[in-house]
This record gives structure tokens, sequence and C-alpha cells, in this order.
């Protein structure tokens, strides 16, 4: 992942990929899952532009065309709003000039060291 200047001087993040036949959905299209956990993992890089990253709680994803197995994939993201406890990123996905799909994700931030606390309650204790 790397981090680009976007148009009007904002940052965002920007990944590559090209997917083979082992992630075909439609006929020589790439399966909507494959690309729906793409873009979680792009959207939650580009909260390292927030002072303090979150948790997706949604993630929503309009696939605009069939995005194509084997072709060169353009995914960028950027940060739309960050307001308290609430971060929302957008982002795309493009082969060549054609928008494929598009995301927007809702991020909340929590209290990490209150989720490793609670998780170790649940574990069991090795005797």
């Amino acid at each position: 992942m790397d981090t680009i200047e976007r148009e009007g001087g904002d940052h965002g993040v920007m990944g590559r990929a090209r997917l083979g036949m082992a992630y075909e959905g439609p006929p020589h299209g790439v399966h909507g899952g494959w690309i729906a956990a793409l873009f979680d993992e792009l959207l939650g890089s580009a909260q390292g532009l927030t002072t303090s990253p979150g948790v997706t709680a949604k993630l929503t994803i309009r696939y605009r065309q069939i995005t194509p197995i084997d072709a060169d994939l353009r995914f960028e993201g950027w940060i739309a709003r960050d307001e308290g406890r609430g971060i929302v990123a957008k982002a795309t996905c493009h082969v060549g000039n054609t928008l494929t799909a598009d995301a927007e994700g809702l991020f909340v931030r929590v209290d990490f060291n209150q989720i490793e606390e609670r998780m170790q309650r649940r574990s069991p204790k090795a005797e």
C-alpha cells in the first residue's frame, strides 16, 4: 500500500492487484467477495491517515461493472470524514480508466486495551 496525494492536496492510499482464475466469480470476473475483502483492507489502511483508527462497523460496496480476471486493478482510498468516534472512508477500484466498483466504510474508534482485557477474560486459562 502506498500513500498518495490526491487532487486538492488530500492524502490517500493506493494498492494494486492482479487476481487470477482462483478468484473468479462470474465468468471472466473477480468474485465480489474478494473485491469486498480488498476494499476492507484498503479502507483500513486509509485509517492510518487519522490520529486514531477504528474497526469496521459498516462496509457498503457498489459493483458498477464486472471486475475482470487477470487485469491490473488499481484501488484508491481516502478519508471522507473524521468526526468524534466515527471515520468515514471511501475507495474506488479501476481497471485502466474504468471504474468497476466503489466503497464506503464506516469505522468506529474503540479502546483496544479494553478489548484486549475482555478477550483475555474470555479465553480459557492455561493450567
